[in-house]
């Protein structure tokens, strides 16, 4: 027989990868990644790059990345959802006077990057379960907050970022500032007893 060889009607981008499936086990960690359509021009390809990373380890029960990088559109657009869940924080020392120990977080962001400069994000941060540490030097304010970091076992931050990559505006909220003036009113009121008493 003989070969016969047709012209390519369709056009067809030099580089593709339809689907990459790779499972990256490192010491304790264990990520499985799913990428796919992988392309060297995405308008000739016609499809965007989809992504998702799964990972376990003893650190975390789950952490999960979404991507989606777009430059079908006007504008490169690169979507990034991120989670995690059951994350152990052993210790973390904000300050010399005060330990954050033993915390289980919980983290969901959404990340919009536009053309590879423009930035928009927001990000929760969930300890669902905390100890706060503060080192007392003996002092009477020092044992009032003391007793009133000792009694928050739980907070959230939540963050927004908006912006360029080289110059990004954050700004943070948290409940922690509400917990410690209801603290503080509950340890004034003790306070107050104490001198009624006397």
């Amino acid at each position: 027989g003989k070969w016969i060889k047709y012209a390519s009607q369709a056009s067809y981008p030099d580089f593709v990868i339809r689907k990459l499936h790779a499972n990256i086990i490192k010491d304790k960690y264990d990520f499985d990644v799913k990428i796919k359509d992988i392309s060297n021009d995405q308008k000739l390809y016609t499809k965007p790059i989809i992504g998702h990373v799964r990972s376990k380890s003893d650190m975390y029960e789950l952490f999960e990345i979404d991507l989606v990088h777009n430059e079908l559109g006007e504008n490169t657009l690169t979507t990034i959802n991120s989670k995690v869940e059951k994350f152990y924080l052993e210790s973390y020392q904000p300050s010399s006077q005060l330990s954050i120990v033993n915390s289980i977080i919980n983290e969901k962001s959404l990340t919009i990057i536009k053309d590879y400069n423009s930035l928009n994000a927001k990000i929760a941060v969930d300890f669902v379960k905390t100890d706060l540490e503060y080192a007392s030097s003996g002092s009477s304010t020092d044992e009032i907050i003391e007793s009133i970091l000792g009694d928050i076992n739980s907070f959230n931050i939540t963050s927004s970022i908006r912006g360029t990559m080289q110059e990004p505006e954050i700004s943070l909220k948290s409940d922690i500032d509400e917990k410690l003036k209801k603290g503080l009113r509950a340890q004034a009121n003790k306070e107050v007893k104490k001198y009624k008493a006397k």
